[in-house]
């Protein structure tokens, strides 16, 4: 008994030993592919875009012929022998044609696919990249949280390097923003296609979710949300950061003219800025009376305000239509860090930022309303949601259009739904008073927004340089967040035609999606911006978190690196905003 004990122990620790060094090893590889290859990446460095070419400085192929070792080992006591001879040859062939590098950082990868097809060490070796990804991330976060108190950091190699592979990734982002956008119908693809089963089977994952436990600490998230938003809204003006403590958004001195109007008349709030946002110049207007401040001052902190205000928003949206908590922290958590605040501070989209939250806000009251048929929740609603049309017209017409082909999609299904009425008020009454501001106030108004809007939209073959412009030039590539990119589409797949929240969901992604691939990359990068795909992102990394497969080891790691990754994130593009 104790031999077999022994033995079990020392095949475990074996197989350890083959995770870490095949995960260490595809890591080392890539790098050294990029290094190998020079691969061209566009980073924004001090809010300048530049032309960069990928070097490490050194070569990694001593560190992966070592571990290349030891893959051969294990594939040799596996008796692999006839592919370790036929990727030897590879190598040495690819050797005398590209030289060291290459040869070493293909030979492994080579080694890598096959140790793990032979081996079937897909989840521990994701564990191992996990914990190493979420260990080097930590190593370029410290450098950022070091940075405001002017310590030589010794770690700035580390962030520098996490900054490079952030804009490498970059170049795939657009394709998975469209992938996300184009969720509802590519899913049936998918599904008729049979690849969803296969990758199942193939990686070992459940089909069945929700047997998988979590432990989320919500109030941890929401004091963390609470913590990042405010520093969201200050890090930039920190004066080791900063030391002229210059406004750091492109859209401040557009405020201080339009302010300067309602100054002299207080009625130019609807005038002023086309009429698009009296509502957030009278909030201005309101705090310059109050605190007595100037309106630079006010104009630069108001982040301080809507930065906790928007990602609260979004805990009480998710938290009040679904019921989960866990899915609502951190979807708060994922907006905190996420473009609403780094594009947000980028541009100071002020208007913007407050119609998302009051949007948020009227839609919970909403489903409240259609849930319990309860006139105090709709007529809050209605309230929000006639203040939503004077806070920013653009993203009052997307979430008007979601509202409705919501209320469309379940009229097909089921024609008296539950609140169905109160859908029918709400889309009526804040419809009615777009079309009377446009009518009596004048203005930017959302109703007519997709008719002035049409000279602006740009042909099919247009399409991908906008798309391009978009994710790397603009906003200085910032929505270009391959990981929040890549959670929020598996939460776009996790959406669900019977649950009413998720089929309001689906009904943003459509409306979203239609005039998305017809427009030029700066109207394309404000539809995206209004998609909460913080709210997407936390589903689909709950969806991976209720692998029932999964490892509870596994989880915390994959929460953990999804935390430090977009902290990382959140702090050096905020730093790089100067």
């Amino acid at each position: 008994m104790e031999r077999v004990g022994l033995s079990i122990l020392k095949r475990s620790s074996s197989i350890s030993l083959l995770s870490m060094t095949l995960a260490l090893q595809s890591l080392l590889a890539v790098l050294g592919l990029l290094d190998a290859f020079h691969v061209t990446y566009f980073p924004m460095i001090h809010r300048a875009t530049f032309t960069r070419v990928f070097s490490l400085g050194f070569s990694l192929a001593p560190a992966l012929l070592l571990l290349s070792s030891i893959s051969i080992v294990y594939l040799l006591m596996g008796r692999r022998h006839w592919e370790v001879l036929v990727l030897s040859s590879i190598s040495v062939g690819l050797y005398l044609v590209f030289g060291i590098g290459v040869s070493a950082a293909v030979f492994s990868v080579m080694l890598v696919a096959v140790a793990l097809l032979r081996f079937r060490r897909f989840q521990d070796c994701a564990f191992w990249l996990l914990v190493l990804l979420t260990g080097f991330e930590g190593l370029a976060l410290l450098h950022w949280i070091l940075l405001p108190f002017g310590i030589a950091s010794p770690l700035a190699w580390f962030a520098d390097l996490e900054l490079s592979l952030f804009y490498v990734a970059a170049s795939i982002a657009p394709l998975i923003a469209a992938a996300i956008l184009c969720m509802w119908f590519l899913r049936p693809l998918i599904e008729y296609v049979g690849i969803d089963r296969l990758l199942g089977s193939w990686l070992n994952l459940d089909s069945d979710l929700g047997d998988g436990e979590i432990n989320v600490n919500q109030r941890a998230i929401l004091a963390l949300v609470l913590t990042f938003s405010v520093v969201g809204a200050l890090y930039p003006y920190v004066p080791e950061i900063n030391p002229s403590a210059v406004p750091v958004g492109v859209d401040v001195h557009y405020y201080l003219e339009w302010m300067a109007e309602v100054d002299r008349d207080l009625s130019s709030v609807f005038t002023a800025a086309r009429g698009s946002r009296p509502l957030m110049l009278l909030l201005i207007f309101f705090l310059q009376r109050v605190s007595g401040l100037g309106v630079l001052e006010i104009v630069k902190y108001l982040p301080v305000l809507l930065n906790p205000l928007l990602a609260l928003a979004v805990y009480f949206l998710v938290s009040r239509t679904t019921g989960d908590m866990a899915w609502a922290a951190l979807a708060s958590l994922f907006t905190a860090l996420g473009f609403t605040t780094t594009v947000g501070m980028y541009a100071y989209f002020l208007a913007n930022l407050l119609a998302l939250s009051v949007n948020f806000s009227a839609l919970a009251l909403l489903f409240v309303a259609m849930r319990t048929g309860r006139g105090i929740y709709l007529v809050s609603a209605l309230a929000l949601g006639v203040l939503a049309v004077f806070t920013h017209p653009w993203t009052f017409i997307q979430y008007y259009a979601a509202v409705a082909l919501f209320f469309g999609f379940r009229f097909f299904r089921e024609k008296r739904f539950e609140g169905r009425n109160a859908a029918l008020a709400f889309l009526g009454v804040t419809g009615l008073a777009d079309l009377l501001k446009g009518a009596l106030v004048g203005g930017v108004w959302g109703s007519g927004l997709v008719a002035s809007t049409a000279h602006e939209l740009s042909e099919a073959a247009g399409f991908w340089l906008g798309n391009i412009f978009a994710f790397r030039l603009l906003y200085g590539g910032l929505f270009s967040n391959v990981v929040l990119l890549l959670f929020a589409a598996l939460g776009a797949y996790g959406l669900s035609w019977k649950e009413p929240f998720r089929l309001f969901l689906m009904g943003l992604l459509v409306a979203s999606s239609l005039y998305y691939f017809l427009a030029e990359g700066a109207i394309q990068s404000r539809i995206l911006f209004n998609v909460p795909l913080g709210v997407f992102a936390a589903l689909g990394l709950l969806l991976l978190m209720e692998q029932g497969s999964l490892k509870k080891e596994f989880r915390r790691v994959l929460l953990l690196f999804a935390g430090v990754f977009m902290s990382v994130y959140l702090l050096r593009s905020l730093a790089n905003l100067v």
